[in-house]
């Protein structure tokens, strides 16, 4: 991902927390010498840096844990992948779980929430997906991140910039275990 992804727009919508995080991040990226970034391939379990003082070494190691934390099982984007993964293979899995594409739902979402509306047996009501309001502000604020729930007033398909840096996006870019029917042990809808 490249930093013209981070349109004034996207960084608009982003709490104070999340842009400095982001600069931090980005800063790295851009700062780093290559022999600091670890491998580009997954053909390995380890890593060192073998270098002399004033290297970067510390540094180095506080990057890419910082990486990991947010990837990890147990971190920010890492613990939302495995629970996804957790409810898609579990035993609870068969008609108790449906899974929604971004895709689906905005670009027909008519379709997409009658599919809704017969899996969890109940009756249609007719949605108007061109005047949608909603507003979250208080509960937002209360949380420190204005404008994480707001919704655009009409349903439709816009192109999405990552706002998550490169090597976090590309980890979890090719994952979309639910979309290969050989996956869907548990014969989970995807719609």
């Amino acid at each position: 991902m490249t930093n013209a992804a981070f349109t004034p727009e996207v960084l608009s919508k982003l709490s104070p927390r999340d842009l400095k995080v982001l600069i931090w991040r980005q800063k790295w990226l851009l700062t780093a010498r290559a022999k600091q970034l670890p491998p580009d391939n997954d053909d390995w379990s380890e890593w060192g840096v073998l270098a002399g003082r004033g290297f970067g070494k510390s540094l180095t190691a506080s990057q890419w844990i910082a990486f990991e934390a947010l990837t990890d099982p147990r971190g920010m984007v890492g613990f939302s992948f495995q629970a996804t993964k957790d409810a898609f293979y579990g035993q609870y899995a068969p008609g108790h779980l449906l899974l929604l594409t971004y895709e689906s739902l905005t670009r027909n979402p008519s379709a997409t929430m009658r599919a809704v509306y017969q899996f969890i047996g109940e009756p249609w009501f007719e949605h108007d997906f061109e005047h949608i309001s909603y507003n979250a502000d208080e509960f937002d604020a209360r949380v420190g991140m204005p404008g994480l729930h707001t919704v655009r007033p009409k349903v439709e398909p816009i192109e999405r910039a990552a706002i998550l840096p490169r090597e976090i996006f590309g980890r979890f870019a090719n994952e979309s275990f639910w979309m290969d029917p050989k996956n869907n042990i548990s014969q989970v809808p995807v719609v």
